[in-house]
This record gives structure tokens, C-alpha cells and sequence, in this order.
């Protein structure tokens, strides 16, 4: 009995790998893909997987991602508000207030009353910052 059990394991064990392997490569291929719309940079990932896990190493990694997405950010701003006219300058500057809001409510530590690890906070973070980022410099070919 204990033989069949072990052997049964064996064989799903051998049927699922694949599917396993399969997951796991969608998961990264979603994350470049991700990684690429947002502008993050592929030495933000390769941070990551150096990190191993290691919360402290992680949050070094996604702070310091962070840091160069909000001056992304900043930069693609200033450069819109230059191209724009008064009255489309301070359009922006409210839809940019609105967005602040939106990505601290979206990034919090407590969403609904329901705690969240701080590394999904802060990752979170870096990735609408990012994709903020990227909408604000492609609508600077648009002006």
C-alpha cells in the first residue's frame, strides 16, 4: 500500500513538473511583458532574482527602482506642462493629483482593512509609477 502511494506520487509528480515549468515560464514572460509596458528596468529585475528572496535585499531593489521611476516621472511631467498651454497645464496638474491619490490608495499597506505584505506595497508602487511614467511621455509625441 505504502509502495503504491509512493508510486502514485511519483507519477504525478512527473505529469505535473511540465506544468509546473510551463506556469513558471508564463509568470516570468507576464513580468517582462510588464516590465517592458512600464518602462521598468531589466536591472530591477535582475536585482530581484539576485535578492533571493531576502526581504531586505528585495526592498534595496524595489526602492531603488522606485527612485528612478518617480524621476522618470518628473521628467516626462515637466516636459508635458512645457508643451502645454495654461489652461491644459493645469488639466494636467489635477489628473496628476487624482493619479497620486489613486496609486497611494491602490499601493497601500492596508487595502479594505485587510493587511498586505510591505513588499507587494512597495512593489506596487513601482509598477504604477512606472506605468505613469510611460503614459506621460507617450503623450508627449502628441502634443
Amino acid at each position: 500500500m505504502k509502495t503504491d502511494r509512493i508510486v502514485l506520487g511519483a507519477v504525478l509528480a512527473i505529469l505535473l513538473l511540465p506544468g509546473l515549468s510551463e506556469a513558471r515560464s508564463q509568470l516570468q514572460d507576464d513580468q517582462a511583458v510588464i516590465a517592458r509596458l512600464y518602462g521598468l528596468r531589466p536591472s530591477f529585475g535582475q536585482c530581484i532574482d539576485r535578492a533571493e528572496s531576502i526581504t531586505a535585499s528585495m526592498r534595496t531593489c524595489i526602492a531603488d527602482e522606485l527612485d528612478y521611476q518617480d524621476k522618470r516621472l518628473n521628467k516626462a511631467y515637466r516636459a508635458l506642462m512645457a508643451k502645454l498651454s495654461p489652461p491644459l497645464q493645469a488639466k494636467l496638474k489635477a489628473e496628476e493629483k487624482t493619479w497620486i491619490q489613486y496609486r497611494d490608495n491602490r499601493c497601500a499597506t492596508v487595502v479594505d482593512g485587510i493587511e498586505r505584505p510591505e513588499l507587494d506595497a512597495l512593489s506596487c508602487k513601482v509598477n504604477e509609477t512606472g506605468r505613469q511614467a510611460s503614459d506621460l511621455e507617450a503623450r508627449l509625441f502628441v502634443q
